[in-house]
């Protein structure tokens, strides 16, 4: 039967934990400035698109309940002046850093957000069709031009294809004979184009 290691043998526990979660924080910070694909020319990396539009709001959630349990924790060490409680309140100081920060990131999230539709490949490029959400009802189809494994990719809005209404999943359709790309709600075309 193994023995509880005392807490004299996890001195660094509390930083071990702060220390992701600022990452964590500081990578949704990032990731806000590239993600909601407003109308750019610039190169966005679509993995991180898709983890920000998906995971942003649950990761801020649970960086902040990371913070909020390592401050439980120093509350009492600080009141009694326990040991190492200044290095722990340094964790408890990441820990809320990293709350701020994943907040913060989050945030545009609750304007403009964007869901991933389909994906379809044509001429050696991957297509990402998504629609872009907004606040202000300024909803749009979004179709992101990719590299052959579809990472890094370019995206427009599609305003010529009208406002996105769901009553069946569009789907992205490629005619290679053609040279086309078009969206397609069950047996209806909504908009056809070459890319």
């Amino acid at each position: 039967m193994s023995e509880k290691q005392p807490a004299s043998a996890r001195p660094y526990a509390m930083l071990l934990m702060a220390l992701p979660a600022l990452l964590a924080g500081a990578l949704v910070a990032v990731l806000s400035q590239r993600a909601l694909l407003a109308d750019s020319a610039a190169r966005v990396f679509y993995p991180g698109v898709m983890l920000y539009n998906y995971a942003a709001v649950t990761l801020a959630t649970t960086i902040l309940l990371l913070a909020l349990i390592l401050l439980a924790f120093w509350v009492p060490q600080a009141l009694r002046r326990a040991p190492r409680f200044l290095l722990n309140g340094a964790a408890v100081a990441l820990a809320l850093a990293a709350t701020a920060l994943a907040c913060w990131g989050s945030v545009p999230q609750l304007v403009v957000t964007y869901r991933h539709v389909d994906r379809a490949a044509l001429n050696g490029h991957q297509y990402q069709l998504g629609v872009r959400y907004a606040a202000d009802g300024d909803n749009a189809y979004v179709l992101c031009e990719c590299d052959g494994l579809g990472l890094v990719c370019r995206c427009r809005r599609l305003a010529e294809a009208g406002q996105p209404v769901f009553k069946e999943r569009p789907a992205l359709l490629a005619d290679p004979a053609a040279g086309t790309l078009s969206i397609q709600v069950g047996q209806e075309t909504l908009y056809r184009f070459s890319p």
